[in-house]
């Protein structure tokens, strides 16, 4: 049993955090129904030539729920500096819609309800916060709820800014 752990331990020690990328990957590509419905399509795609945040968020995940204003916050701050975009992961259009609004959220969120994305980026939490640099590659993962400052610090390091 000792050896088991002590081998485990090795491994989690020699690997990189599962938490990380690898400098310079290119994250998985998505195209996703807004959130709301008449609003357009979000697609990583579409936000090729700007720093980009993508939040992995849902309504049944507590700490998604409490860092949301946070995101919000840094959005408006940044303004066109920074695209923000949330990916909706595997949850209820309508309870989603309904907390943005309460929460007053206005920058574009995917819909997935079936979790495809965050099982293709290889997600370990939720939520989870990716930041992609404008040429398209994978600069920073943070899986756990991000405080406003922490949020600026890991974009103002990411991006130069």
């Amino acid at each position: 049993m000792i050896a088991l752990g002590a081998a485990q331990l090795a491994l989690l020690h020699d690997s990189t955090p599962p938490d990380r990328p690898t400098p310079g990957s290119t994250p998985v590509a998505f195209d996703l129904e807004n959130l709301r419905v008449d609003q357009p399509r979000v697609s990583l795609a579409a936000s090729r030539g700007h720093p980009v945040v993508v939040n992995f968020w849902a309504t049944w995940c507590v700490p998604c729920r409490q860092e949301l204003p946070a995101f919000q916050a840094e959005h408006d701050k940044l303004g066109a500096q920074v695209l923000f975009v949330g990916i909706n992961n595997a949850d209820s259009r309508e309870y989603a819609i309904k907390l943005f609004d309460e929460l007053g959220v206005h920058y574009p969120s995917g819909f997935d309800p079936d979790g495809g994305v965050a099982q293709t980026a290889g997600l370990i939490g939720m939520p989870t916060t990716i930041l992609i640099a404008a040429d398209g590659t994978e600069v920073d993962r943070h899986t756990g709820e991000l405080s406003q400052q922490r949020l600026d610090t890991m974009i103002n390091r990411a991006f130069n800014l």
